[in-house]
């Protein structure tokens, strides 16, 4: 990791890009703000408490998910901030509470508050993945490996793969002088997709929108989790992301069941069925990228995203179908 030494302060390029991406979205944020008729000084305000929580929800959520190893390592290292060791959901958890506690302080509507932070939500998340390159991560399979014959991965084998071995589409690892794809770059632009989604989307119910975005973010994530292949957090066999994504999803599901009008019982069971299933879709599929299940090996590994891929977008719209009930 590159750095930059002024006097006794020593500056990370991650950590460098991470805080513009965040001045970023604070600043889009403070757009959106005047457009939806916030009041003034609430930005200075979530900027205040959002950043402290989010730090602190970020770690928290890595020594929880790691308690074993944290124990080991002792409390001390709960606060040398230089060693990483973050979750983007622990950073979305402690924007959310700053959130709740500004429209609190200044008097407003926390829903509209949160719909203002949406959209800039995502464009951080963009600028962030997109800085993993930085330090290394944000990976995913080697591109030779991929096209090559007997590697149970692509539906086709390619003697040169070449044509794929340049950034944006793959990293360059120097130590194994090998090209991965770069699946942070593919996540940015996922991120960035939901940013202009949300940005122009209109929805009647305050707090819908800040919603959605939690929803399309945690649904896609599920796919982006899997094709990583550098240092995620797992529970045994388990990618921690993807069970958070799945419990993120089902809450937004909750949330809008609980203040739908009444009489939409059909279209709760019928969301929470077609969620459901998606999600078994998903898991199944990521059984088979690890070839786990036999009757799936015969499948490739990019079946098995595509597959995967659709499935996560019928999850957002079996969502969103229940939100329709909120709003009408």
């Amino acid at each position: 990791m590159a750095t930059l030494t002024l006097g006794p302060l020593t500056v990370y390029d991650y950590g460098l890009a991470v805080t513009l991406s965040a001045l970023v979205a604070l600043l889009v944020a403070g757009t959106q703000m005047k457009h939806s008729g916030i009041k003034p000084g609430t930005l200075s305000w979530f900027a205040l408490l959002a950043i402290p929580l989010g730090l602190l929800f970020a770690r928290l959520g890595y020594c929880l998910i790691r308690y074993g190893w944290f124990f080991q390592q002792g409390i001390g290292w709960f606060f040398r901030l230089t060693d990483g060791g973050f979750v983007l959901y622990g950073t979305l958890l402690g924007c959310m509470i700053a959130a709740l506690c500004t429209a609190r302080i200044t008097g407003q509507n926390a829903g509209t508050l949160m719909d203002t932070l949406a959209a800039p939500a995502a464009l951080m998340i963009a600028l962030c993945r997109l800085a993993e390159g930085l330090v290394g991560e944000g990976y995913g399979w080697d591109v030779e490996e991929w096209f090559t014959e007997g590697s149970g991965m692509s539906l086709f084998c390619l003697e040169d793969a070449g044509m794929f071995c340049f950034f944006p589409l793959a990293h360059y690892n120097e130590s194994y002088y090998s090209w991965y794809w770069a699946v942070n770059v593919a996540e940015a632009a996922i991120a960035l997709v939901i940013f202009v989604i949300i940005l122009r989307s209109r929805c009647k119910r305050p707090g819908n929108k800040a919603a959605t975005f939690l929803l399309m973010y945690a649904a896609m994530q599920a796919l982006g989790e899997s094709m990583r292949q550098d240092s995620v957090l797992r529970w045994g066999f388990v990618r921690v992301s993807q069970v958070l994504s799945a419990v993120a999803v089902a809450a937004v599901l909750l949330y809008w069941c609980i203040i739908a009008r009444p009489g939409s019982t059909k279209a709760m069971v019928r969301s929470w069925v077609l969620t459901l299933m998606c999600m078994l879709i998903v898991i199944a599929m990521e059984f088979g990228v690890e070839k786990k299940i036999v009757f799936l090996e015969w499948l490739p590994v990019s079946c098995c995203y595509l597959i995967m891929w659709l499935d996560c977008i019928g999850m957002i719209f079996s969502v969103l179908a229940m939100r329709k009930s909120t709003e009408e």
